[in-house]
């Protein structure tokens, strides 16, 4: 449910992980409308997504009507928003890399994402507003970061491991 209680959201998946579709139920006729649908003869299952490999990253905007989750429509697992009400979606990101995780921030005005986009071995965490737009790289060494922000987003604590420096 949005946080005004008005909107609401089903991330739903077939058994065999072919397809994932993003509903919204609407709770006086008990009827789905469809935001977001995807099929892959071979299965959705990428970061993100709620395939085998863990749940969905979905969730709500400040605004209660904008829904923001990962698909993989491109081939690729990205960044997307979509307005529920009109049924408006909007990618956030794009390209021949994966976004490997995602934080809406406190005050939900900005994504703290990490992705692989400068090599598949090496992962990088950004800033984006939710908007979209430009991206703000944070870290900057070669290699991998894993992030975990402070509650007040003040601070970041990360690992950081280079191909022969775990």
């Amino acid at each position: 449910w949005s946080a005004d209680g008005k909107n609401n959201i089903l991330s739903l998946r077939s058994h065999d992980n072919k397809d994932r579709w993003i509903v919204s139920l609407d709770v006086t006729t008990a009827k789905l409308k469809m935001i977001d649908r995807q099929h892959d003869e071979a299965w959705i299952g990428g970061p993100g997504t709620g395939g085998f490999f863990g749940g969905a990253n979905v969730g709500w905007l400040a605004d209660n009507k904008t829904l923001w989750f990962q698909s993989e429509e491109s081939g690729y697992s990205h960044l997307y928003t979509a307005d529920v009400t009109t049924g408006k979606k909007q990618a956030l990101t794009s390209g021949k890399y994966e976004v490997q995780s995602v934080l809406l921030s406190r005050d939900k005005k900005f994504f703290y994402i990490i992705t692989n986009e400068v090599h598949p071995g090496e992962k990088h965490f950004y800033k984006l507003p939710v908007t979209g737009g430009k991206v703000e790289k944070l870290t900057t060494m070669t290699g991998a970061h894993e992030i975990e922000l402070s509650p007040d987003e003040k601070w970041i604590a990360f690992r950081y491991s280079y191909s022969n420096k775990p």
